[in-house]
């Protein structure tokens, strides 16, 4: 119990810090996150380090000069965190932290024995900590640095120059101990940052794949109704003999290859939104206009089993709910109607309704007699990873994405979809109503 409150005690402390340095900084300068919290785990290691070598220097040094030096370094290094947030080039601020704790370890080593000094093995942290606040220039930039200034004193000590040695015996011992569990720590901590902002990174990048997966499968299965149209469009209007069968497969293959225009237009736009690149424009559209389309898109399918798609359009002439107008006529409606076409059997009725919901929403409500679902069933619908995909009652097949899309869409408006299904029995009717909770007004 008390390890897991010094853990809790040191996280909130974290985060509170990283708070701090992100509330102005990460608004004003589109600061990511990530870079954040990369410059508080070279900080918070390495202050520490440094407080410890303060310490030696100042109560084992002969000389006060290397304590007082590092006193400086060890306090401005540790006060640059509260004014990451106000410096607007995040590489300045690394540079400045490394440049401190640099002269604070040149001096430390200077006054024990310059090139034979233990603690010169610190040098060999500066790249390190340069690539991890700035990248591969800032590794390459700080190798250089340090790989002159370890010439410098590899030259002095060869050509004879004698470096002070001011740190007494036990400063000595100390300090040694504390270089090697100063490494230790340090190099734990660090393979400990890069696997977790590798595991990090590959979360990321699995869950752009998985957008772009869902995008293939909207464009794929949405795709799949207008091509079906088109081709009994086509070969409606290849029966020359009769004019008027002729002309209408020309319109509905004409209405097809408009739908699949706007769906793949529409498809672009979602992914240029997921990129950050543009916002989904939600609009007030009328729900006559949405249900006209489905009538005409779905004609065939609903002369084919006989079905009606019952709708009061003078009643709710005037109502408009806020929604984005192609994907609601196509990805939410429509795989909602062709649902209701598939699993109902022949001579019934689809009717869609709309009334208050509360205060400031309506539902949109579409209810059929169909065959029905089962609780497990509506439980995961929504879930890609479950097979949720019946034949319909004349056979047709099913890709079990419909309802995940349309859901997906529903999120976008910020709406809610609500779903009561019976599979029925001997005694109680079979069907399933689904609910789209909108914003939405009359005009």
């Amino acid at each position: 119990m008390e390890t897991n409150k010094e853990s809790n005690f040191f996280l909130r402390l974290y985060f509170k810090i990283f708070n701090s340095m992100a509330s102005k900084g990460g608004k004003s300068r589109d600061i990511d996150p990530n870079e954040i919290h990369a410059h508080l785990i070279a900080i918070f290691p390495s202050s520490i380090l440094m407080w410890t070598y303060t310490c030696v220097a100042l109560y084992f040094f002969e000389d006060p000069v290397p304590g007082l030096v590092c006193l400086f370094c060890s306090l401005v290094f540790t006060g640059m965190i509260l004014f990451y947030r106000y410096i607007s080039k995040p590489n300045v601020f690394s540079n400045v932290l490394l440049t401190v704790a640099l002269i604070e370890i040149l001096t430390y080593s200077y006054y024990s024995g310059g090139f034979r000094s233990y603690a010169l093995v610190w040098i060999g942290i500066f790249p390190l900590l340069g690539g991890m606040a700035q990248g591969i220039k800032g590794a390459i930039f700080w190798l250089l640095g340090t790989t002159v200034i370890m010439v410098v004193f590899t030259v002095l000590y060869m050509t004879g120059y004698e470096f002070p040695v001011h740190l007494i015996d036990k400063g000595y011992t100390l300090g040694k101990a504390l270089t090697i569990f100063g490494w230790l720590v340090i190099s734990t901590v660090f393979i400990i940052t890069f696997i977790e902002r590798a595991n990090f990174t590959s979360k990321i990048l699995q869950k752009q794949n998985q957008k772009i997966e869902d995008l293939f499968r909207v464009l794929f299965h949405d795709l799949a109704n207008p091509l079906g149209r088109l081709t009994i469009g086509i070969t409606l209007a290849k029966k020359k003999e009769d004019e008027a069968i002729s002309n209408r497969g020309l319109d509905i293959a004409k209405e097809a290859t408009d739908s699949m225009l706007e769906i793949t237009q529409n498809i672009r736009k979602i992914y240029a939104t997921r990129k950050g690149k543009v916002s989904i424009a939600s609009v007030m559209t009328p729900l006559n206009e949405a249900v006209t389309y489905l009538q005409s898109i779905y004609a065939t399918d609903l002369e084919r089993k006989r079905l009606r798609l019952e709708y009061n359009f003078e009643k709710n002439h005037g109502f408009h709910v806020f929604v984005e107008p192609v994907s609601f006529k196509n990805q939410v409606l429509g795989n909602i109607v062709c649902n209701s076409i598939k699993f109902s059997p022949e001579g019934e009725t689809i009717l869609i309704s709309v009334y208050p919901f509360d205060q400031h929403n309506y539902a949109v409500e579409i209810k059929d007699n169909g065959i029905g679902m089962s609780k497990a069933l509506i439980a995961s619908l929504y879930d890609l990873s479950k097979k949720t995909s019946r034949p319909g009652t004349k056979g047709e097949a099913g890709t079990g994405f419909g309802m995940y899309i349309m859901k997906s869409y529903m999120d976008m408006y910020q709406g809610q979809v609500l779903i009561d299904s019976a599979e029925g029995g001997p005694e109680s009717p079979s069907g399933t109503t689904v609910k789209l909770i909108l914003k939405g007004e009359w005009k």
